[in-house]
C-alpha cells in the first residue's frame, strides 16, 4: 500500500468517525429531549393520579355518609312498624 493510499484511508476513516460522532451527538441530543418530555409527562400523569385518588376518597366518603343515613331512616321507619298504634280506638 503506498503513502497516498494511507492517507487517503486515514481521511476516509476520520471522516467516518467524524460522521459518526456527529451522528452520535444528534441521536443523544433527540433522546434529552426525550427523556425531558417523558419527565412531563409522567408529571402530568402523577399529578392525574393524585386527583383522582383523592377524588376517590371523597366518593368513599360520601358513600359511607349516605348509608350511614339510610340506616337511621331504615332504623326511624323500623320503630314506627313496629310501635303500637295509638289514638285509633
Amino acid at each position: 500500500m503506498s503513502e497516498a493510499e494511507i492517507i487517503d484511508l486515514l481521511r476516509r476513516n476520520r471522516e467516518a468517525v467524524e460522521t459518526g460522532f456527529r451522528e452520535f451527538r444528534n441521536d443523544l441530543a433527540n433522546f434529552r429531549d426525550d427523556l425531558a418530555n417523558f419527565r412531563d409527562e409522567l408529571r402530568v400523569q402523577s399529578a392525574m393520579i393524585q386527583r383522582i385518588d383523592g377524588k376517590l376518597g371523597r366518593v368513599v366518603e360520601e358513600l359511607r355518609a349516605m348509608h350511614a343515613q339510610q340506616s337511621r331512616f331504615a332504623e326511624r321507619i323500623q320503630r314506627l312498624e313496629d310501635a303500637p298504634p295509638s289514638g285509633l280506638a
